[in-house]
């Protein structure tokens, strides 16, 4: 993973304008007030490798979550799959009038 961030880090270096993810961007153009130093792409890679950790391991706590509670309430769970198989069958969503 750091080799594909390590290029990607680069051409964010290279071209100043280059904008499609603000996260790296930032990273990229951070200087640090009190030392005057950058971030490494090594530096940078790393940030980025640990906020994706940290977004898998939130997905997956959330999807737990999720999986619980149609757990404890069977008629939640019935309600999906039906708007499940509407989707399956029609290649839509439904809207439900509430």
């Amino acid at each position: 993973m750091r080799v594909f961030f390590e290029k990607e880090i680069e051409e964010y270096r290279r071209i100043p304008e280059k904008r499609d993810s603000a996260m790296i961007r930032n990273a990229v153009d951070y200087v640090c007030e009190d030392s005057k130093i950058g971030c490494t792409n090594e530096g940078v890679s790393g940030v980025l490798l640990a906020l994706l950790v940290g977004i898998i391991k939130n997905t997956a706590l959330a999807l737990t979550d999720v999986i619980t509670d149609f757990g404890l309430h069977s008629t939640y769970l019935q309600q999906l799959r039906v708007e499940v198989h509407r989707y399956i069958e029609n290649g839509t969503r439904s809207r439900r009038n509430n």
